[in-house]
């Protein structure tokens, strides 16, 4: 699979022809092929600067926006942090979020199938980071949760599910419900599997960087590290393809 070309777009620009175009098809298209794909975020486009702060993120597929409208929370962009592709740099108490009426509806059905994938790379010193969350505006949400035991962790309702132990540096994660079951991947290999509480949860929330409790209050325990890519899925047909797919765009693991 062929590197794809990175621009990075400044706020106000409308320019996506690498979206749409390549062999093979454009980038939208190809993370498309994967499964159900909801929502895309990629640190090429779609980024509003407030001087070195990222103000606003734009989703590529349904038109959602992440937003900070902080300065000292916003994080920063780096146009070439990972290895050479640009990235979103968090440095502790910086996130950025995005309302809506139901999540859940969003991803086809309350209380479905949900995937969260994202290419991160947490700094190792940190205790407890959480680099991507649906949350349920009270005490109740679905995470990555990363700590220097268990990299990756699975949260829904008061069910934690810890992934095998996992190396520090950039790597892939994604997160897997169906149903009651959930499944962690690192890199596209499967690494845990367990069975999660059942029930409905209304989630109105998505965030990076931290997860929110009641009244959308941050949890005061952020991601510190730097991140890629970020997809959100209803089901992903292949994760080994998904993790390439994200290497392909200049977001691959060490």
């Amino acid at each position: 699979m062929s590197t794809l070309r990175h621009r990075l777009h400044s706020a106000g620009s409308a320019t996506y022809q690498t979206l749409l175009g390549g062999g093979g098809g454009g980038l939208i298209a190809r993370f498309a092929a994967l499964g159900t794909l909801r929502a895309l975020w990629h640190p090429s486009y779609g980024i509003t600067l407030n001087g070195s702060g990222v103000a606003a993120w734009r989703d590529l597929v349904a038109g959602y926006v992440l937003a900070q409208a902080t300065p000292g929370a916003q994080p920063a962009c780096n146009a070439t942090g990972w290895n050479g592709s640009p990235c979103l740099e968090f440095a502790g108490a910086q996130y950025m979020a995005c309302a809506h009426a139901d999540w859940d509806t969003f991803f086809g059905g309350d209380d479905t199938d949900v995937v969260l994938a994202a290419a991160i790379d947490a700094d190792a010193s940190t205790a407890v980071l959480y680099p991507v969350a649906l949350n349920t505006g009270g005490t109740s949400w679905i995470a990555y949760v990363t700590d220097a035991t268990n990299r990756d962790t699975y949260i829904r309702t008061a069910t934690f599910i810890n992934a095998a132990d996992g190396a520090t540096g950039k790597r892939h994660v994604a997160v897997q419900s169906v149903g009651t079951a959930a499944t962690i991947f690192r890199n596209g290999a499967d690494v845990k599997a367990a069975t999660l509480n059942a029930g409905s949860l209304t989630l109105t929330e998505a965030t990076i960087g931290t997860r929110t409790g009641a009244g959308g209050v941050p949890s005061n325990t952020y991601f510190i590290g730097t991140m890629g890519i970020v997809a959100f899925y209803s089901t992903v047909s292949d994760h080994a393809a998904l993790s390439a797919l994200m290497t392909a765009c200049g977001y691959g693991p060490d």
